[in-house]
């Protein structure tokens, strides 16, 4: 069975704070190694199971959002609040034990609740809509009720004004507390009726409370051919240390998304765990060498994250030829380089069309400033159009019926990479990927196999092979005749889609499991 430990939390944040936040304040859904993981393991219906130490009231939902349905999990916060086979239930706010006389005033953010002309507390939801808590403002402290996506009160925190108190109950679900926590010290009591359920009855941080539930469900449940897959992160290291689990039973996953790749931040790993996966190439050579002169045996692997899912795009039924383009990874200076051929492409054949893709770091300004200047210098201002708009908007595009009659203009569009479903909606009716920076998307990789559309890359990998799914350009002056390759007729493409075809099933969840199961001495699953 596999055991999976995420890094979900920043890493400057406390044990406690809720890992949920108001809907307005979420942040869009980021690429997780352990989030595909699961998802691989459990489509192949191999044992595993999910142990989540931070408190995650809201851990459903979240599983909910990212597709884990009846994933298993173990939760040291139920362990700590005896939730045990609680029936979740949805409830209205209004329905709680208000004064009477209150009024409920509703913003397009919170609710806010007034009584007698006061402001009496607010109401902030989740982005499911559920009421993640609700705060009352009292003349000497602020005393907010954190809820439980289940449907009851997890956790009552009470501040005092001055800031001179401060603490926070966290309850079962019949509104009796357990544990109270000093947020201001760290410090931990136990409700004497529950002393029974605790090896202590005071702790003086809250880790070592964590740490001994942690470590009880470990050494109950942890069997010898079991495996701790720990995902890479350096506060990671010291729970680990204090489960005491062989070396031969963790597997570290390094995601650079995540972690600085170093020497002390692997050395660190291998003291507790002999395994490591990897996402890429490059990775791979990096935390092989900074492994090469560990005092203890190492194992790296390097294996996707993200497993293929049959997708193929229908660019070859639409009569424009859309180029995909990835920005990230790429400096301005080279981006203008390589805009300069794709738009000399796009001159040359008048059904090309650009679509740009990038992560937040990009604005509309800094983009304009970049690619304007060049459409410019081609003196194709008439001819091409710049467009900022973040997603397609073909409901908008519907219903302006009667817009004025303008020059048709060719469509540079923008779109900005808030999550895996934006790749998906793109490439649908992508024809070319193009992602020229110095280590290519890996997830975008692995959804262009799964789409079989052809890849111009400018890094030599293990997922694009020349003049097989694309092409490796090894200057700039190669982009425009990569380009033409697979613009030009249908042939070359097909040639991409035939050898995509064999690569789905060989990255496909089965068989990246398999090799999991292979690297660690595990039997094989069936596909």
């Amino acid at each position: 069975m596999y055991y999976f430990m995420p890094a979900w939390a920043d890493e400057d944040s406390n044990l406690w704070e809720n890992t949920a936040a108001p809907w307005y304040w979420a942040s869009k859904k980021k690429f997780d190694d352990t989030v595909s993981q699961l998802k691989m393991f459990k489509q192949a219906q191999q044992a595993e199971l999910l142990m989540s130490y931070r408190y995650s009231p809201f851990l459903r939902s979240f599983l909910a959002q990212e597709e884990l349905y009846e994933v298993d999990y173990y939760n040291v916060f139920d362990d700590i609040q005896a939730i045990k086979d609680v029936h979740p239930r949805n409830f209205d706010f209004k329905d709680l034990a208000w004064p009477q006389g209150i009024e409920f005033y509703y913003t397009p953010f919170i609710v806010v609740a007034r009584l007698k002309d006061q402001v009496w507390g607010r109401i902030e939801f989740s982005t499911d809509g559920k009421v993640l808590k609700i705060i009352r403002f009292k003349a000497d402290e602020e005393i907010t009720y954190w809820f439980d996506d289940r449907g009851f009160t997890s956790s009552i925190e009470v501040k005092a004004s001055n800031n001179q108190k401060h603490f926070q109950y966290f309850l079962n679900p019949f509104g009796q507390w357990r544990i109270r926590l000093n947020v201001l010290t760290g410090e931990v009591a136990v409700n004497q009726k529950f002393a029974h359920d605790f090896e202590r009855t005071e702790y003086s941080t809250f880790a070592d409370l964590q740490n001994e539930k942690l470590k009880a469900f470990i050494d109950a449940n942890l069997k010898p051919n079991d495996t701790l897959v720990v995902a890479g992160a350096n506060y990671q290291v010291g729970f680990i240390a204090e489960l005491k689990v062989p070396r031969q039973q963790v597997i570290f996953s390094i995601f650079a998304e995540r972690l600085a790749i170093t020497k002390d931040n692997l050395q660190k790993m291998s003291e507790y765990g002999e395994y490591f996966v990897v996402d890429t190439d490059s990775h791979l050579q990096l935390v092989t060498s900074n492994l090469a002169d560990c005092r203890q045996i190492c194992k790296v692997l390097q294996i996707t994250p993200f497993d293929t899912r049959l997708r193929l795009g229908h660019s070859q039924k639409e009569k424009k030829l859309k180029i995909f383009w990835l920005l990230d990874g790429s400096s301005e200076a080279e981006i203008q380089n390589y805009f300069r051929e794709v738009l000399d492409v796009m001159g040359a054949n008048q059904l090309v069309e650009l679509v740009i893709a990038a992560n937040n770091e990009w604005n509309q300004q800094r983009l304009t400033n970049i690619f304007m200047p060049i459409i410019n210098q081609h003196k194709m201002a008439d001819e091409v159009t710049f467009d900022f708009l973040e997603q397609k908007d073909d409901e908008m595009e519907d219903l302006l019926d009667f817009k004025p009659k303008l020059p048709p203009k060719r469509l540079i569009r923008f779109v900005r990479i808030y999550s895996e479903e934006t790749y998906l909606e793109e490439l649908d009716d992508t024809r070319i990927i193009l992602d020229l920076s110095n280590e290519p998307n890996l997830y975008l990789q692995i959804a262009g196999i799964s789409a079989g559309i052809p890849q111009i890359n400018r890094i030599t990998n293990s997922y694009v092979k020349s003049y097989q799914n694309g092409l490796i350009v090894t200057s700039k002056v190669q982009l425009a005749g990569a380009l033409k390759y697979y613009l030009e007729g249908l042939s070359h493409w097909n040639q991409a889609l035939v050898y995509a075809a064999s690569q789905i099933s060989e990255y496909s969840g089965t068989n990246l499991i398999n090799k999991w199961n292979l690297f660690l001495k595990k039997e094989t699953v069936d596909e």
